[in-house]
């Protein structure tokens, strides 16, 4: 009786900690922030950390969480990169790696938590429904008061789209699994198909590029594993009759608004300065291979590409073990999204953890920051986790599958 209460403790501080991390993105509260970051300004910050430090604190069992081999790999990693970071601050009186440290350690965290919870299959669905409809509804109310209906403008008019632009694309992906497992009615996994849609309809329409371009790659992905199902020809339908419909509703042919999106107001330079940068980037590793900036005190804007950023700022010897965990994530998660079964919303977790990779070639970041966009991802990647634990071993029965 006393574990049944304190697992419903640690669903509800779950449900609220999404709500509070999605709600944070509303207008009304970026209006009274200082900034949408987790550290820097949110107005909501405070209360996102504290549920995050309480649901940690709920959840931790060293014997369970250390279960995982992934935990133990990525834990052992993490290690390596303090110890880069005492190195840099020692030798070079550098200290910016600690928001590094932070931003990894809250993913890692994340894992744990997830890992955890352990929940089961009618509570994780609510929470995906939850953290769906709540994203779609923030999402539209970005557009309705801040750009002025579904329209590409020529500026961004989103406060940290980039960031809930993760968020978003989640849920997306997520309502796109909730389209295709179960065993509800056709009419409500046409529903959930076209809640997907209209979710990139508002990623395209908010210009968060780098996310809704990684909602098209894992519906292509997942449609590709799913190419002999027997249900195949009925999904692709469904999705040919939502274009036409997004084509009659739209201001704009669909083409032309996807297209939009991405390159209005884009003439001179598609990336906004960010190739050029990326390239300067490159070419001063080159010459700086082995500490990169940490001895030269270069200027150079934000470098838009996590990898590149890190061997610019470090140099191969220190940016060693950041490439390190990165590479070892998603290779682990690739191989997790092949061999799983995407037919089990337990799963949903490894596909969704691949959104702030894609973003993260974009981005200098992603994947493991900002806090607010990855952590709900990452956390939802240590739920996936367990469960293939639990399955391996014999922990749960078959009605944790979805059927169909």
């Amino acid at each position: 009786m006393k574990s049944v209460f304190w697992q419903n403790i640690r669903y509800y501080l779950l449900l609220a900690l999404a709500i509070i991390i999605i709600v944070a993105f509303h207008p009304y509260f970026i209006n009274m922030s200082k900034s949408v970051g987790l550290r820097t300004g949110n107005i909501l910050s405070p209360y996102i950390s504290l549920l995050f430090v309480a649901l940690f604190v709920l959840c931790v069992n060293v014997n369970s969480i250390l279960k995982s081999k992934e935990v133990r790999h990525f834990l052992l990693i993490f290690i390596f990169i303090i110890v880069a970071h005492l190195a840099a601050f020692s030798f070079f009186d550098e200290s910016s790696m600690f928001s590094e440290i932070r931003a990894i350690g809250m993913c890692l965290i994340a894992i744990m938590i997830g890992w955890q919870l352990n929940l089961k299959e009618k509570r994780l669905n609510t929470f995906f429904i939850v953290f769906s409809l709540l994203s779609l509804f923030v999402g539209l109310i970005q557009v309705t008061q801040n750009i002025g209906g579904f329209r590409i403008l020529d500026h961004y008019q989103v406060e940290g789209k980039n960031t809930f632009g993760v968020i978003l694309a989640s849920s997306s992906v997520i309502l796109l699994f909730l389209g295709l497992n179960g065993i509800q009615k056709k009419g409500m996994k046409v529903l959930w198909l076209s809640l997907a849609i209209l979710s990139i309809v508002i990623l395209l329409t908010i210009r968060a590029r780098s996310s809704a371009l990684s909602v098209m790659l894992l519906i292509l992905y997942v449609f590709y594993q799913r190419y002999k199902g027997s249900d195949f020809i009925f999904y692709v339908l469904i999705f040919l009759f939502l274009a036409v419909v997004l084509y009659l509703v739209i201001p704009a042919s669909v083409g032309e608004y996807v297209m939009n999106s991405f390159f209005q107001n884009q003439e001179d330079d598609v990336t906004s300065g960010r190739t050029g940068r990326n390239a300067l980037g490159w070419a001063f590793f080159l010459r700086h291979f082995w500490f990169g900036n940490l001895t030269e005190g270069y200027y150079l804007e934000w470098i838009h590409n996590f990898l590149l950023d890190k061997l610019f700022k470090y140099g191969i010897v220190l940016s060693f073990p950041l490439l390190w965990i990165y590479f070892s994530l998603l290779i682990r998660i690739t191989i997790r999204t092949i061999k799983c079964d995407n037919r089990n919303n337990y799963n949903i977790g490894y596909f969704v953890v691949l959104i702030p990779f894609i973003v993260s070639m974009a981005e200098p970041t992603m994947p493991f920051g900002p806090g607010t966009g990855t952590i709900l991802s990452f956390l939802l990647f240590g739920v996936s986790l367990r469960n293939s634990y639990n399955e391996k071993n014999g922990l749960v029965m078959n009605a944790n599958m979805v059927r169909h």
